[in-house]
């Protein structure tokens, strides 16, 4: 004879193994509901009071009359009223939200993307009157006017308002499929005239962006001389142009001596705890499709890898301090930083480790395909665009030049 076993609508039989999928899927939807109708109640600012005769009021915001009062017969009714204002009456500031959700939700981005979102919502839109508009009240006239304000009132660079211009195009097409808005953000965009000039521009100095050969030299003799764990990952950065996330995910498992290649498929990455709202880094799945690979490594850069399993046999990562936590990107960084200062030379983030080693590989004439495969790029293009940088002293460039230049 079969036993049930029941909590609340969940019916499980045990012996047989059977769930009630459909009790399952209501309650979910249920459970969903209310947290939505809470999100609701936790906009509205308004007190609630019941009157003299048993009705409850409250007041509504209004964009003409700043507000309207709310007459019920129940606080459950109001309730249900106040809910519905707020699901028609969306603000610009609550479209975000239930758009980065959805986007989470189906997978569309990850962890890190939505960080980044919500970062650049809270400096460019956040806290602004835009912010307050509902999206139906949204014009091309008021939209165009907000950017451009933005453009100029934050000094944003190109690259700064691509950031922006991601989250409102994502906001405004995600708001005209729910049908919260007629306004088309595609045909916007498409009509919206924007001048370089009006952008900052940053000029980057080859010597801000990438070390020179003789400072790679440097940096290799003092981690030789001083082969701490943090030392010795700042160098295998430099060995094999890793992304610091990539670099402080690897495992001894990751390593194919025979072949002299690293299996790169993880890459730390930075999420949030919705009950704290403290950050945590993890290890996850690469960053692009591209990052997952495998990177060929050299004879001097197996050098490297032993002393890092001799300082650190049986670690889950390779980069572990005294207490066997795994090392985070930041502290790689910070480490670099200190080299650089020990040295006397000029610092650079551990990112600029990158940039060199892709430097080194362009001016060596090695071949575009095996390049993008060590760097992990999709194209050639985006390696030569943003990462290839004169790494030579003037001497030495004069040198070559008096090498190249046969005048006589």
């Amino acid at each position: 004879m079969s036993k049930n076993i029941c909590s609340k609508d969940l019916i499980i039989d045990a012996e047989n193994s059977i769930i009630d999928l459909e009790g399952m899927q209501e309650q979910i939807k249920e459970l969903e509901e209310y947290m939505n109708n809470q999100t609701y109640l936790a906009m509205h600012k308004h007190d609630i009071w019941q009157g003299s005769r048993g009705y409850y009021y409250t007041y509504l915001p209004d964009p003409v009359k700043g507000r309207i009062l709310l007459k019920k017969k129940s606080k459950n009714d109001l309730t249900k009223a106040i809910v519905e204002y707020y699901k028609c009456h969306k603000s610009v500031n609550i479209l975000f939200n239930e758009w980065l959700e959805h986007k989470l939700a189906y997978r569309l981005i990850k962890e890190p993307s939505a960080i980044r979102y919500e970062a650049d919502y809270k400096r460019f839109i956040y806290g602004t009157d835009f912010g307050d508009t509902e999206v139906a009240n949204v014009t091309e006239e008021m939209l165009e006017e907000f950017i451009i304000s933005s453009i100029f009132d934050n000094e944003l660079t190109a690259k700064a308002f691509s950031g922006l211009r991601t989250i409102i195009m994502g906001m405004f097409r995600y708001a005209k499929k729910k049908k919260y808005t007629a306004l088309s953000i595609t045909n916007f965009f498409g009509d919206l005239e924007l001048s370089p000039n009006m952008f900052k521009h940053v000029a980057k100095n080859d010597e801000d962006e990438v070390f020179t050969d003789a400072e790679v030299k440097r940096i290799s003799d003092y981690v030789k001389e001083n082969p701490t764990i943090w030392n010795l990952a700042v160098l295998l950065a430099f060995h094999t142009g890793l992304r610091v996330g990539e670099l402080t995910s690897l495992t001894s498992d990751d390593i194919d001596w025979q072949r002299h290649i690293l299996l790169i498929n993880k890459t730390e990455i930075k999420i949030k705890d919705e009950k704290t709202g403290k950050y945590t880094y993890v290890s996850d799945h690469g960053k692009t499709d591209n990052s997952t690979r495998t990177v060929i490594f050299t004879d001097s850069t197996e050098w490297v890898l032993k002393a890092i399993l001799q300082i650190n046999p049986y670690g889950t990562y390779l980069f572990e301090n005294e207490n066997g936590k795994r090392i985070r990107g930041t502290t790689i960084n910070k480490r670099l930083y200190g080299i650089c200062k020990a040295l006397n030379i000029k610092q650079r983030s551990i990112h600029k480790s990158r940039k060199s080693y892709a430097t080194q590989l362009l001016d060596a004439g090695i071949s575009d395909a095996l390049i993008i495969s060590q760097i992990g790029h999709s194209n050639i293009v985006t390696t030569k665009k943003h990462y290839y940088r004169k790494n030579h002293t003037l001497d030495d460039s004069k040198k070559k030049l008096e090498c190249a230049l046969v005048l006589g």
